[in-house]
């Protein structure tokens, strides 16, 4: 038999459409209208009728028993709870019982005004536009559950007037059939009250800052979707981005893409970097506590903790930890402290490259960066087409005794502990593994002088041949003598290593 199916909603962004951010409302009784249509419910002259669920459907059954062909007007009762004044502003709908007993009717919109906000004028639905995008709240959380509100009166908070809307689990969300303009685009703020049905909602939402302009001005054209993607942090964090740094001048350019999969640390806290390369870290920035003895000796200290607490900053150690062989930074150094005020968000972001050219290529400033590559025809030289190495443990031999050490680093020949200049033992050789495409790359490398042997002036570079390929064909690498100064300055570059399952 046939049906009517339908939803009915608060209107809250006045489009009659259902949208997301419109509440659902449940518990109202809708019926079909006979002749001579009086607005009452009669089921003895047989009208039918349903009751809106939680999510606001309906589903009027059975139409033919009214007789096709037949007239009715669709109507509405409020529920009882007062949550809705009206029986519906676009009531009553007048439809027709369809000839043919398969044929359905819906789905049906009844659009109901929020309790006493006056009918708007609604301009042709062709002359609309719509908002869409993406929010991220970036402390190791998705992009979900942030509602925000298009602040149509300019106040900061949201009124039952104005559209609003949660982000959905993909961190999407959309504001659709709006009139051309600008609007102000917003988050919904802490301690305004949250509409009734306004699920879903992420416990960061009262802590969230905004990374981007707030409010953000988004202007909307007719028949024409803007898009707007928003960052939010958490107050007390550190983020930022791991740049694929393709040019190697420590910007951030158009076109220039995150490395995922990196690990940041800092404060305590470590995190990997999402798909776009984004990292936060949620740190505890720990400030000194002050007795009111000192706080009445020092006034200015007073008036700061009193009014400006963010000028009060604690300095943390933000990394990236043990980048992949095949990344080399590019940028300042990565080891640079951050400071954070209390209450603060900061952004530091971290440039790396592969090196532009196996051989010969430019290299990076204080770095040591070249490749492995399997030794096919074993004549201890690259060849093109030559396979590239992945997963194969490169290191600086500081002490010079052909094995990667740990720590601490002893003497080959003595073997007494090697001290750092402040007289503390040195811990462990540098080592990375190589990368996809086969390269390594050590950065900063000046840090390092300190531990090799005074007046050598070398660096030794060595590699652990993987069992499958067990003996190195290409000679020792060392770096030394003036090669150090040149080495600070543009760095070496196409270092390679040849294996092979055979001997040269």
């Amino acid at each position: 038999m046939s049906n009517l199916t339908g939803t009915s909603f608060i209107d809250v962004n006045r489009t009659g459409v259902f949208d997301p951010g419109d509440l659902p409302i449940a518990n109202a009784a809708v019926f079909t209208d006979l002749p001579p249509f009086d607005g009452i419910y009669q089921p003895d002259q047989g009208e039918r009728s349903a009751i809106t669920g939680q999510d606001g459907s309906f589903v009027i059954t059975d139409l033919q028993t009214l007789g096709a062909g037949t007239p009715f007007q669709l109507q509405q009762i409020p529920p009882a709870d007062g949550s809705v004044s009206s029986p519906g502003n676009n009531l009553p709908l007048p439809f027709t019982v369809p000839a043919d007993p398969t044929q359905n009717i819906g789905p049906v919109a009844i659009a109901n005004l929020p309790p006493d906000v006056p009918v708007p004028s609604v301009p042709p639905i062709t002359s609309k536009g719509n908002i869409q995008g993406r929010t991220f709240v970036d402390n190791n959380v998705d992009g979900s559950g942030i509602p925000l509100f298009l602040d149509l009166d300019g106040n900061g908070a949201w009124t039952a007037n104005e559209p609003i809307t949660v982000s959905r689990p993909d961190g999407s969300y959309s504001f659709n059939n709006l009139t051309p303009g600008t609007y102000q685009l917003r988050p919904l703020l802490p301690g305004n009250d949250v509409p009734p049905g306004l699920g879903g909602v992420t416990s960061f939402a009262d802590r969230l800052v905004a990374t981007n302009d707030d409010p953000k001005l988004v202007n909307v054209s007719a028949g024409a979707v803007t898009f707007q993607d928003l960052g939010y942090v958490v107050p007390g964090s550190i983020y930022g981005f791991v740049v694929s740094d393709l040019n190697s001048n420590g910007v951030a350019d158009p076109g220039e893409a995150g490395i995922p999969g990196i690990t940041v640390s800092g404060g305590g806290r470590t995190a990997v970097t999402d798909a776009n390369g984004f990292y936060i870290l949620d740190v505890d920035a720990r400030f000194p506590t002050f007795s009111d003895a000192e706080l009445a000796q020092n006034p200015y200290l007073h008036y700061v903790l009193s009014n400006e607490p963010g000028l009060l900053t604690e300095s943390f150690a933000v990394e990236v930890v043990n980048p992949p062989g095949n990344l080399v930074a590019t940028g300042p150094d990565p080891d640079f402290d951050v400071a954070l005020g209390r209450g603060g968000a900061a952004q530091k972001n971290f440039f790396f490259n592969v090196p532009p050219s196996l051989v010969g290529g430019p290299g990076v400033p204080d770095s040591i960066t070249g490749f492995v590559f399997t030794d096919v025809n074993i004549d201890s030289a690259y060849q093109v087409g030559e396979p590239l190495l992945e997963g194969v443990t490169v290191y600086l031999d500081l002490n010079k005794d052909g094995q990667l050490n740990s720590g601490p680093l002893r003497d080959p020949v003595t073997g007494a502990v090697i001290l750092d200049p402040n007289g503390n033992p040195f811990p462990a050789e540098p080592s990375t593994v190589t990368g996809p495409g086969g390269n390594f790359g050590f950065f900063n490398v000046s840090r390092w002088l300190p531990f090799i042997e005074p007046g050598d002036v070398e660096f030794q570079v060595r590699v652990e041949a993987p069992a499958s390929l067990p003996f190195v064909t290409t000679p020792d690498v060392s770096i030394f003598g003036e090669g150090l100064g040149v080495l600070a300055e543009v760095g070496a570059s196409g270092v390679a290593f040849g294996m092979s399952q055979f001997p040269v």
